[in-house]
């Protein structure tokens, strides 16, 4: 075998570890025998040949990695939203996760309370709504920890399949306050000193997150009588 086919096919199978994993084992190896086929014929008759399938090669990985995320993103939150749905708890707490979300998106974007405050008073509000989705995204993570490892009855395979889509969700939450948070920093003209010193006092950082899983607590206790059972 050529040197040179040799060397791109080791780099050509490093580059496809780019695709989700579910989409590199069905489809890697396939993927891999039709690039040295290419690489063959393009060698043998060289000229612009190989310049020219390794542009159209990248060109192609490039939209089919971006295509394979995207299409997996969205099969991933469809059967996740699906699967928290059925659970009173779980339900809750997704909602709870989109209404910092939404709350953020209305601070940092829009009306009503974007046009009425100041960048630092954003960045407050801002914070203190991105600390509720961080704290359910910890508390989901250490339960999901705890519950691997406790035991694998049926049913807390259930709630650990539950808490794994609930972090997923949360987690994507997650990195969407984390760029609004830098949206308003590099938009906005902000100082950080005044905003530092109109920050509520820790109470409110502390006692909001403690609140929404105290509730989040207390349906987890009543999901029994609030889960409607086929008779």
């Amino acid at each position: 075998m050529n040197r040179w086919l040799i060397v791109t096919s080791h780099v050509y199978q490093c580059v496809v570890f780019a695709y989700p994993n579910d989409f590199r084992r069905r489809y890697a190896a396939e993927m891999a025998s039709v690039f040295e086929e290419s690489w063959e014929d393009a060698y043998r008759k060289r000229g612009t040949a190989l310049a020219g399938l390794c542009l159209a090669t990248a060109y192609d990985l490039m939209v089919s990695v971006f295509a394979a995320h995207v299409s997996r993103f969205f099969s991933n939150f469809k059967s996740d939203f699906e699967f928290i749905s059925k659970s009173p708890v779980f339900a809750a707490a997704f909602g709870a996760v989109a209404g910092n979300l939404f709350f953020i998106q209305e601070v940092v974007f829009g009306p009503p309370f974007g046009l009425r405050k100041t960048v630092q008073e954003r960045l407050v509000l801002l914070g203190m709504a991105s600390t509720n989705i961080a704290v359910l995204w910890l508390a989901s993570a250490c339960i999901f920890q705890f519950v691997v490892h406790t035991s694998n009855k049926a049913r807390l395979l259930l709630l650990k399949d539950r808490l794994h889509a609930f972090r997923r969700l949360a987690g994507i939450s997650v990195l969407l306050a984390m760029v609004a948070t830098a949206k308003l920093l590099i938009t906005g003209d902000v100082s950080l000193k005044y905003a530092t010193d109109a920050a509520p006092a820790i109470g409110y950082w502390v006692g909001f997150p403690v609140l929404l899983l105290t509730v989040l607590l207390i349906i987890f206790l009543l999901q029994p009588v609030l889960t409607l059972r086929s008779s």
